[in-house]
């Protein structure tokens, strides 16, 4: 790899980090506004440490021949047991990792998600499946997630996502039992469910395997074709991207299977 190869390649990466609407696992040190100056130059000093890093690891890249003959394998990434909205026949899934206190995340959902929902699940096109990424710094996504979860077990967990997502939405634990009322569920399955810790693990388990994927901020999205109880030749969607990206993405997924 030539040195301007290899400076294209870092700028290239930059601006794409730079592109990137999410929230991260770097705890932040203000609450200020987005554009606020501070953090953004926050923000610009982290992407240049990883840009740094990205130079480092670039420089020890020296492959062999051989090494570079033998085909690299192939990320995949699972769903089984989490909640799934669409065609279950469908050939190709997204895999949302996202935290309910995040605003990107919320600003997805509010602008986004209707759109992927109306041209691609409920045209049988697109299974898509969520799954928990609650971040350090965000303290009350966790119990937020649980109480998706328990509304999931009595059939309502896209509807009290919406709820979690929506305007108003405060993340606390008499809002998820005020929402719970107005869904009409089961109030004391809902919280026994709420006050397991079994839920809470469960929650953290998909953290930890978002984690394992390299995922360090949401929202994060894999796009890819089914394979059992995961999704194989895997596309990313990091950040609260427009939705023209998401639908780039799928098509070219969908495309690759005819």
């Amino acid at each position: 790899m030539t040195k301007i190869f290899r400076r294209f390649l870092l700028v290239g990466i930059f601006l794409q980090l730079l592109m990137i609407q999410g929230c991260s696992t770097v705890p932040s040190t203000t609450s200020a506004p987005d554009t606020d100056v501070k953090t953004l130059e926050k923000d610009v000093a982290d992407l240049k440490r990883q840009v740094a890093i990205l130079t480092r690891r670039l420089d020890q890249m020296a492959p062999s021949a051989k090494t570079q003959r033998q085909p690299r394998p192939q990320l995949s990434v699972s769903f089984a047991g989490n909640p799934r909205l669409g065609n279950k026949k469908a050939s190709v899934a997204i895999v949302e990792f996202s935290d309910f206190q995040c605003p990107f995340c919320r600003r997805f959902h509010s602008r986004t998600f209707d759109q992927i929902k109306k041209n691609y699940v409920d045209t049988g096109k697109l299974l898509y499946v969520y799954r928990d990424f609650p971040l350090p710094s965000h303290r009350q996504a966790p119990l937020a997630a649980v109480a998706a979860n328990c509304a999931g077990k009595q059939g309502a967990y896209w509807t009290m996502l919406r709820t979690l997502y929506g305007p108003g939405a405060r993340l606390e634990k008499d809002y998820y039992l005020g929402a719970a009322k107005e869904l009409k569920l089961n109030m004391g399955k809902f919280e026994r469910c709420l006050a397991d810790s079994r839920q809470m693990d469960e929650v953290m388990r998909d953290a930890r395997y978002g984690s394992s994927l390299g995922i360090r901020g949401t929202p994060a999205f894999f796009i890819g074709r089914i394979d059992g109880e995961k999704i194989v030749g895997v596309t990313p969607v990091i950040g609260a991207q427009p939705y023209a990206s998401f639908a780039r993405a799928i098509d070219q997924t969908l495309q690759r299977l005819n």
